[in-house]
């Protein structure tokens, strides 16, 4: 009895000499999935009951071993102090005892920000510090209207019919368009080509006058306007002609401009072209400001030193590129090239008569004087804050001339 009684004994607890562990090996590395970790955390804890079954930490290589647990439903918990958290749910059983986990990545630790208020003024016009800022949508102008047509529904704000801004009384000097010139001094190049359903705010506020001289006002009124993101890139252009359609006699007039200015953020691109043989053919300052084309004011193409012969019929041609594009934060560069050619044809005759005592005759005198002009401008600009109290200012102007002339007298 006592035997059977021990042989009985020994086969109850056969299942568990012969029942098989769990083993949950793996490797831990961080966020590049190259770097291994040690000393990561791994803990298995069974799910029905909270009950920690193994722990332990990872090697100097990232590797783990988890082992001599029985085989059960578990949370293996993978935990770095400066890493997010990984879990792993195991179901483990008979045929499914050994698992390998190759690569375990842990993310860097996300933090959870506290409530975030937006504020957002929800007045048509507000001060921000010493700016007057108007918010466009709140005034309702056309479908197809253009700034100036906004401004002139901006309570306080005045445009003339030339163009003119003034704010509260004073005149606006500048207008500029997030916060830098557009296409020249012009304000008109901005206000009568910009459609108003681009404008996000009109800003109006105090600036720094560059370059004032001594007894001038060093601030000026500015009216700075901000676009919509969906509105800082565009372009447009203006194509003109005339003739008097004598198209087969030597004395036919005419006319013609053309001009494309384009814009994309920081970039501005303008191109103009304009011939005449009518009195248009003299082009000076206004006009230049006009096509946006002022950004340098020294060594220009309307700057001719070349004397002109004001009689004939002088037949012009005044052609460019200007360009200008931000780079980094503070830099700004200007590049302007233009071609200037002047041909004036004058032809003068004259017919003499002489009556002497026993004779007389004539003569015919016929003069005739060719004058051509070439001029070709190159301007470039560079500028940048190299610090708060340092500015980088590089300036290079080239300038080549050409002028032919050819008279012949005939008796």
């Amino acid at each position: 009895m006592k035997n059977i009684s021990l042989t009985l004994l020994f086969m109850s607890f056969m299942p568990l000499f012969f029942a098989q562990s769990m083993k949950v090996t793996g490797k831990v590395f961080d966020t590049t999935g190259t770097n291994a970790l040690e000393n990561v955390s791994v803990i298995a804890v069974r799910l029905k009951d909270s009950l920690l079954l193994k722990h332990t930490r990872t090697a100097s290589d990232g590797t783990f071993e988890l082992s001599g647990f029985a085989p059960d439903t578990f949370n293996l918990m993978i935990e770095h102090p400066g890493l997010d958290e990984k879990s792993y749910y195991i179901f483990g059983h008979s045929g499914n005892a050994e698992i390998d986990i190759p690569s375990v990545k842990l993310n860097p630790k996300s933090q959870d920000l506290e409530e975030v208020v937006i504020f957002a003024n929800k007045n048509p016009i507000f001060f921000r510090g010493d700016t007057l800022v108007y918010v466009a949508d709140s005034f309702k102008v056309a479908e197809n209207a253009v700034v100036e047509d906004l401004l002139k529904k901006l309570p306080g704000i005045k445009v003339d019919e030339n163009g003119a801004i003034t704010s509260q009384g004073q005149d606006i000097e500048q207008v500029l368009v997030d916060g830098d010139e557009f296409f020249g001094s012009d304000p008109t190049i901005a206000t009568k080509n910009l459609g108003a359903k681009g404008i996000e705010t009109v800003e109006v506020y105090e600036k720094e006058r560059e370059g004032a001289s001594i007894g001038d006002d060093d601030k000026m009124q500015v009216l700075d306007l901000r676009l919509k993101d969906d509105a800082k890139k565009g372009y447009f252009g203006k194509l003109t002609g005339a003739s008097d359609f004598a198209l087969f006699e030597d004395n036919a007039f005419y006319e013609g401009e053309f001009l494309y200015n384009n814009f994309n953020k920081k970039r501005k691109i303008s191109v103009f072209a304009l011939t005449s043989n009518t009195p248009k053919s003299n082009i000076g300052f206004g006009d230049a400001s006009k096509f946006g084309l002022d950004n340098e004011r020294s060594g220009k193409w309307w700057d001719q030193s070349t004397p002109q012969n004001t009689s004939g019929i002088p037949r012009t041609l005044k052609t460019g590129i200007y360009y200008s594009d931000k780079i980094g934060k503070t830099g700004k560069l200007n590049l302007n090239y233009s071609y200037y050619e002047e041909q004036l044809n004058a032809e003068s005759n004259s017919r003499s008569s002489y009556y002497l005592q026993d004779s007389s005759y004539s003569t015919v005198d016929s003069v005739n004087q060719n004058d051509t002009s070439r001029s070709h401008r190159i301007n470039l600009s560079y500028k940048t804050n190299l610090d708060s109290l340092t500015t980088l200012d590089i300036r290079q102007n080239i300038r080549f001339d050409e002028a032919q002339n050819s008279s012949t007298t005939r008796q």
